[in-house]
């Protein structure tokens, strides 16, 4: 190999770690909106997804990466997304539809970068990490605000880093141990420090880190986990249920009722999510066209605080479909993975768990392309 080849190699390994640590590092901060009345704006996440799509585009012969020629399911995946913006129009509106989807492709995109590129984004991922992990301490201290991108700039000890919310650090951290280092006790013991920035349902990804290897274990302790909460909410199930039934039959939008008031159930913060959940979950059985197709992509607006309800309730039965198809295309722990991440914060929606979320399936995939 002469020194040309070997110093443009250097320039493209230079390249994947600057686009993969800047990706995962800079704040999530709107450089301009392109069409009003949309939840997210530009960002420099987005410009750095089109260079890592061109990346792949240009080099998947030198990095491995190979599609299969399925016209007929590629074509059948269109023909559905099609459908569901045509129904999207008598819910949230065909616009955040098209920008939801362009977002969700954007984060597979990256997801396919990391992988295909995992040598170098590895040293990357944890670099972002040590970047994020200086700010939280400034934060802890009320050094340095979080840069919240719904909220603004917030002095708190819940810290977040770089990414915008306590909660997209604390799963981030756990995807990051589990990509890298594949988890175990040691890994589970240092994850437990991030618990201290608030985020309870951060707790779920505990029990993943510590039994990743020995997978047989997450079953019962999972069991035993599900029959603990259901019995500690069994209380609060009923006014869930009757929110759900309520908000079915008063013929609302989601703008009305996305901003519901607390419900008094036994976790204060729950309580917060119930209400939204309710209230989209009743839309979303109201009308047979938003239970099959969803109320529309994006149409939950920046946070729904829950990603399946969400999933439900933007694409429906379609949506359902598609994501069980990936499950049963990965290991179990795809599943474990992806449920943690999505029952109390929108995982896959998010710019940083979403594409690490399609590094795991890659890693986990049993024989998908």
């Amino acid at each position: 190999m002469n020194n040309l080849s070997l110093n443009k190699i250097k320039v493209r390994i230079f390249f994947v770690f600057i686009l993969t640590f800047l990706y995962f590092s800079l704040p999530k901060i709107d450089l301009f909106y392109p069409f009003p009345a949309i939840p997210t704006g530009v960002r420099m996440a987005d410009i750095l997804a089109l260079f890592m799509f061109l990346y792949l585009t240009i080099y998947r012969s030198k990095i491995g990466m190979k599609f299969n020629n399925r016209p007929l399911f590629f074509m059948s995946l269109l023909s559905l997304w099609l459908v569901h913006l045509f129904f999207s129009s008598y819910g949230g509106g065909v616009l955040k539809s098209i920008i939801g989807s362009i977002r969700l492709l954007e984060y597979v995109v990256v997801g396919y970068f990391v992988y295909f590129t995992m040598d170098t984004a590895r040293l990357a991922l944890l670099s972002s990490l040590v970047v994020h992990i200086v700010f939280s301490i400034f934060q802890f201290l009320l050094w340095f605000p979080n840069l919240n991108p719904g909220r603004g700039n917030i002095y708190s000890h819940e810290f977040s880093g770089l990414l915008g919310t306590p909660s997209d650090l604390s799963f981030f951290v756990g995807l990051v141990f589990l990509i890298v280092f594949k988890g175990g006790y040691k890994i589970a013991l240092m994850y437990i420090i991030t618990l201290i920035n608030g985020v309870k349902s951060a707790v779920l990804f505990f029990p993943i880190l510590l039994f990743s290897n020995r997978i047989k274990l997450l079953l019962p302790f999972g069991l035993l986990f599900s029959s603990v909460l259901l019995m500690y909410f069994f209380s609060d199930m009923k006014i869930f249920v009757e929110e759900i039934i309520n908000a079915a039959g008063k013929g609302l939008n989601f703008e009305e009722i996305k901003y519901y008031t607390k419900l008094d159930i036994t976790e204060t913060t729950l309580g917060a999510r119930v209400g939204k959940w309710g209230g989209a979950l009743g839309i979303w059985l109201s009308q047979w066209n938003y239970f099959l197709f969803g109320y529309g992509g994006y149409s939950a607006g920046a946070a729904m605080d829950g990603g399946v309800v969400r999933l439900l309730f933007e694409y429906g039965v379609l949506g359902l479909v598609v994501i069980t198809r990936l499950f049963t295309h990965a290991r179990f722990l795809f599943f474990l993975v992806f449920m943690a991440c999505n029952l109390f914060i929108d995982g896959y929606m998010s710019s940083v768990i979403s594409p690490l979320l399609v590094v795991f399936f890659l890693i986990n995939r049993k024989n998908y392309a």
